[in-house]
């Protein structure tokens, strides 16, 4: 898991903003990778300067420190979704999320399973109190509490939102941080009964979006004059509000052309390790990768010759 952090002030205090998490595109041949952020995490960033400090657990060791201009960071192309998205090579020394397990309307049809009301939905991100050497996040659980049947004001000046309710104390910090689903408990509670079984798939666990923020407390709710404005503040209401999962991969879109030169480059030079006598006849059979490389498959009797080709004796 990774975090989103911080900037330091010119009193060098450090201002721990949010959670970000990793995606891969799988859609391509080389497998690109992003950081997906809270739009709003960087705009409060950018009050105190343009470094972002992305700080993220290696496969081994103590958290590391990247620092990055803000300004690479792309903002989603539709104003009223609160997404930002850093584009990188590949991963390196960490892993990331696969967008093949997102919640989608293809996910939905393998699953047999949509999102409804009450559905269970979990959420890891950065708690603020406790920071330790290596980055350690807390999980909130939580239930739908509104589906997306009208946009919500979540308090954007482009207006209202395409966004999940959930019953949840988000906090700060949490803005950021990936909602996920347990697909196969939500069946197993809604289709299969007590006391049944069914196998587990490759893909239990969806994600459904991207944590915002929880709406706060108003006037209204209270007395007037009977809390400060400090106090206020503080007041939760219990509900957060969540960017769906295929509102990330539109974002992805303002990438979609240089993923696919780098993918075709990334094809082409894996084909050049690819060398057979027998590639240029016709009856030769093509398997693809995982990766999406065709590679010739040769017959029995093409592959003896060719064998016996590479082992004959020379004078």
């Amino acid at each position: 898991m990774l975090y989103f952090s911080d900037i330091k002030d010119a009193n060098r205090h450090t201002h721990i903003e949010g959670s970000a998490f990793w995606i891969i595109n799988q859609d391509f041949a080389h497998h690109p990778a992003y950081l997906v952020t809270a739009g709003h995490v960087l705009r409060k960033i950018r009050d105190f300067g343009e470094t972002v400090v992305i700080r993220f657990n290696p496969r081994s060791g103590d958290a590391k420190t990247e620092c990055v201009n803000i300004n690479r960071w792309e903002p989603h192309p539709d104003k009223t979704v609160d997404v930002a998205i850093l584009q990188i090579a590949i991963l390196g020394d960490h892993a990331g999320w696969p967008t093949h397990s997102f919640v989608t309307k293809e996910s939905v049809k393998e699953d047999q399973k949509q999102i409804d009301l009450g559905d269970e939905v979990f959420f890891p991100g950065y708690f603020w109190p406790h920071a330790p050497s290596r980055n350690i996040p807390i999980v909130r659980i939580g239930n739908i509490a509104g589906l997306r049947d009208e946009r919500v004001d979540i308090g954007l000046e482009s207006g209202p939102s395409d966004v999940y309710l959930v019953e949840a104390r988000s906090i700060g910090g949490l803005s950021g941080s990936p909602v996920f689903m347990d697909v196969l408990a939500a069946r197993i509670a809604k289709e299969v009964g007590y006391g049944k079984t069914m196998l587990v798939g490759p893909s239990r666990f969806r994600q459904v979006g991207l944590m915002n923020g929880h709406f706060k407390g108003t006037e209204k709710e209270t007395k007037p004059g009977a809390i400060s404005e400090q106090e206020l503040e503080k007041l939760n209401m219990g509900i957060a509000f969540v960017t769906p999962s295929d509102k990330i991969l539109t974002g992805l879109d303002v990438f979609m052309e240089g993923d696919k030169k780098a993918s075709e480059k990334f094809k082409r030079r894996h084909l050049e390790f690819i060398s057979l006598d027998s590639v240029s006849q016709s009856n030769v059979s093509v398997q693809t990768t995982h990766t999406g490389v065709e590679i010739p498959v040769p017959s029995k009797d093409q592959f003896l010759g060719d064998l016996k080709k590479a082992s004959r004796k020379k004078d």
